[in-house]
């Protein structure tokens, strides 16, 4: 019982631990932008982080990036390389997020792994790059909790 009692006691001690990395500095849930044009990849993303106390929009249309900054203020943003039919890349949206937030954090989150296109997201602003293919939406989680 009392092994029990200790086990109950941790898993408890740990939920709170990630209730609180999911929060930002002001006790608020951190707030998450995610730009991919295959929505159901989108959903699966944004259901895992909201699932794990995380308030999360999802932006198919490149149009919106900068509205949807501006109004919703996010502080990390997942960008996909490929935007689908869009006149811009991800890569090009970067400058237009870093300009609406020049703190927010910015992850390319693609399955582009040619050197060029990271060296390319990194030049115009990105602060990481992954890989969708290394990247479930588990891991997406834990990626967001340890930055």
């Amino acid at each position: 019982m009392l092994i029990v009692n200790s086990v109950k006691a941790l898993y408890n001690c740990l939920e709170k631990i990630i209730i609180i990395n999911s929060m930002s500095q002001n006790n608020k849930p951190r707030k998450i932008i995610i730009i991919e044009d295959e929505k159901t990849l989108a959903g699966l993303y944004a259901d895992k982080l909201v699932e794990a106390g995380f308030e999360v929009k999802v932006f198919t249309d490149a149009s919106e990036i900068l509205k949807g900054c501006e109004f919703y203020k996010p502080e990390i943003a997942f960008v996909d390389h490929t935007l689908g039919s869009e006149k811009i890349s991800g890569t090009d949206a970067i400058p237009i997020l870093r300009k609406c937030n020049p703190h927010m954090k910015i992850v390319m989150l693609t399955n582009y792994s040619e050197f060029q296109v990271k060296d390319n997201a990194k030049q115009a602003g990105a602060d990481d790059y992954l890989l969708k293919i290394n990247t479930p939406p588990d891991a997406l989680v834990s990626y967001v909790q340890q930055h």
